[in-house]
């Protein structure tokens, strides 16, 4: 009898050994010239054909665990081409006894032993063959597996990734091998279902059909994440309608080794991580301080994160838009960080960024910070004041204009001395950029262009004037005279000195009629800035009883407006320079007489004769009487027992030269031939439709 080598059979044991059950596999003996069929028990004995394997099943069996099988009887059959196989499947660390059976020596009855307490898992099993003329038992080596903890020798006992990156990201390409001690035949499509953090994707097959290794591919999309990637399962191999053969033309075993097992693609030392998105940004992006006068400035942030996270961007940017005005970046694992920049006010802006260099968006601070290390400096000093003259008692508003908001402490301190001598105090300002005094102009002060004392002339005492940050303010003024000095951007001159009064006033000699012009000469008064002469006639020479219109004149003669009858008028005079001075009144040493007034025209009502109406010589026109329903267009519906002047708007030139006066209406014939009418318009008589 012929025996197998010992390498044929470890070839055929592995092929099998990644049965789901523990497995044996014997050869049986050419020269047996016979198949060997294994069943489990007499009454289901059937022959099968060459390489068809009867088996005997059991639950599946672990280290420690035992079984004894039913009989199994080995049925010799007729000779065929080939070697003769059986199969034996699910057996515990056993001897099998080979007897011949002599009440049918065409069969040989093989029956397990157990051996409690064996862990080894491997023993050997006697093959017994009969011709009837002798028995022979021949030895071979077994190697019995378990699932449920050794795979070891499985058919495809090795996956792992080709020339992983450190992180796998979106468009990178994931090339896993699997490594088998067979040579496999690939038939159409298989392909690895991977498990990702959420979802799976395959990997699908490429190449090495005819080798020892198969390689799968898989492109990585958007969204697909993984920390420790793997397969889904043992299972993870699908045919996917194709096939995977090894070379003797059998089915390969397609399990893979168990997720997180040596071999396996997550086991040993391999920890494949994908990476598609970018890492969440960080928030609540600052600053401690509003202002900064200091070049470095402190920022803080809610650190952004990432499975894969690497580090933060941070810059600094004049808007928040995070691309305007930006300084150079710097990179921080996390908050807080401090940089430096240049004056200006900024914005914070931050960003995180993974190991792929995924980065997050910018995050802005949602205040800026004003960074500004140099002194607040005058830049000019001013005044809203018109340019002109000023008297005492004038208030002028005198502006310190600094090159940045200042804050002031302790004010009543802080003053600003004019070269009119005066101490001046502020007002307001602080929080701004214009720092507010007012001058109140004294008697006796004088300036020809109002200016501060001298460059230092801003005093703060006690007091304080400070940027916001800190900073005190340089309190040099500009040079006086120069463009940015009071002078130099205001003409304003003071002048609390009245002009000296005229002299030398006449009047005309004799009468006047009313309404006529008194023409005045005199000698005018004196001052440097002598503007003009207010001239007017009073009933007394103290110029203060019942005194007519001022009218102006520059220089002499002036003319005065008289109109009251009967009366003695004074012609009284008053110089005023540009600043509004005033000199005291001066009157002249005699009086010019008014005549009584001449009546032109007069008019009664015919019906009631309770108002009356006249014309005068100077063409005024005056009513008395009855007022009610403004029968007497004076303004009123009272009762006047003496001529009143009519308050009736005749219009620029006109006067009345006829008047009629109805029951409780009048009109008056106007110098233009116009005809103007006041009082009741019940029945339409004022005749305005």
């Amino acid at each position: 009898m012929l025996i197998h080598s010992l390498s044929e059979s470890k070839h055929l044991i592995r092929m099998l050994a990644n049965l789901r059950l523990v497995s044996v596999l014997i050869f049986g003996l050419a020269s047996c010239k016979s198949n060997l069929v294994v069943l489990g028990d007499v009454s289901s004995a059937t022959k099968l054909t060459k390489y068809d394997f009867a088996t005997v099943k059991t639950t599946a069996l672990k280290e420690g665990d035992s079984f004894t099988s039913e009989p199994l009887i080995c049925q010799k059959s007729k000779a065929t081409e080939g070697q003769a196989k059986f199969h034996i499947e699910s057996v515990s660390d056993t001897d099998i006894n080979c007897a011949l059976n002599e009440n049918n020596p065409p069969n040989l009855i093989c029956s397990p032993i157990n051996k409690p307490g064996t862990r080894n898992w491997s023993s050997e099993i006697n093959l017994c063959c009969t011709l009837g003329k002798d028995n022979l038992c021949q030895s071979i080596e077994l190697t019995v597996f378990d699932k449920n903890f050794d795979t070891s020798n499985a058919t495809l006992n090795t996956v792992e990734a080709v020339d992983p990156p450190e992180i796998y990201k979106a468009g990178d390409l994931i090339r896993l091998k699997l490594t088998s001690p067979e040579i496999l035949l690939v038939e159409g499509a298989p392909r690895i279902r991977l498990q990702f953090d959420q979802g799976t994707a395959f990997a699908n097959y490429e190449s090495g059909s005819g080798s020892q290794t198969l390689l799968f591919s898989h492109l990585v999309e958007s969204g697909e994440e993984a920390i420790k990637l793997d397969y889904s399962s043992t299972d993870a191999l699908q045919l996917n309608q194709g096939s995977i053969k090894i070379d003797d033309g059998s089915d390969a075993d397609i399990r893979l080794p168990t997720t997180g097992s040596s071999g396996s693609l997550s086991g040993g030392d391999q920890r494949l991580k994908v990476d598609t998105s970018a890492p969440l940004p960080p928030f609540s992006v600052g600053f401690a301080y509003a202002f900064s006068g200091g070049s470095l400035i402190t920022v803080s942030w809610g650190n952004g994160s990432d499975n894969n996270f690497k580090t933060h961007h941070l810059k600094l940017c004049t808007v928040d838009d995070c691309a305007t005005g930006c300084q150079t970046e710097s990179l921080f694992v996390s908050s807080p960080a401090g940089v430096s920049s240049a004056g200006g006010t900024y914005y914070a802006c931050v960003k995180s960024e993974d190991k792929l260099g995924l980065t997050s968006n910018w995050i802005p601070s949602i205040d800026p910070i004003i960074v500004d290390t140099g002194l607040p400096q005058v830049l000019k000093v001013t005044s809203s004041a018109a340019n002109g003259y000023y008297k005492a008692g004038d208030v002028l508003p005198i502006t310190v204009q600094f090159s940045k908001i200042v804050l002031l402490q302790r004010t009543s301190d802080i003053k600003l001395e004019l070269a009119t001598g005066q101490l001046i105090s502020y007002v307001s300002g602080s929080g701004s950029d214009s720092v507010l005094f007012n001058y109140t102009v004294a008697p006796g002060d004088t300036a020809a262009d109002l200016d501060y004392l001298n460059s230092s002339s801003l005093k703060i005492g006690l007091g304080s004037i400070k940027d916001i940050v800190g900073n005190p303010a340089s309190l040099n003024l500009p040079l006086i005279g120069t463009l940015t000095s009071l002078a130099g951007q205001k003409d304003l001159t003071i002048d609390t000195t009245s002009p000296s009064a005229p002299t030398g006033i006449t009047v005309p000699n004799g009468s006047l009629n009313p309404g006529t012009r008194i023409t005045t000469q005199y000698t005018p008064g004196t001052d440097l800035n002598l503007k003009q002469h207010r001239s007017k006639g009073c009933f007394d020479s103290a110029c203060s009883v019942s005194c007519s219109t001022e009218t102006l004149s520059s220089h002499s003669p002036a003319d005065i407006m008289i109109s009251v009858p009967d009366q003695n008028y004074f012609a009284c005079i008053q110089a005023e320079d540009l600043a509004g001075n005033r000199s005291p009144w001066s009157s002249s040493s005699t009086a010019v007489t008014v005549q009584g007034q001449a009546v032109k025209k007069i008019a009664g009502s015919a019906i009631e004769g309770y108002n009356n109406c006249s014309i005068l010589g100077d063409d005024s026109l005056k009513c008395w009487g009855l007022g009610d329903n403004g029968r007497l267009g004076i303004g009123n519906n009272e009762l006047h027992t003496s001529p009143r002047e009519a308050a009736v708007n005749f219009g620029e030139g006109k006067y009345a030269v006829e008047v009629g006066v109805g029951a409780e209406h009048s009109c008056a014939l106007l110098n233009d031939g116009s005809i103007k009418c006041w009082g009741i318009n019940s029945q339409g008589q004022l005749g305005y439709g």
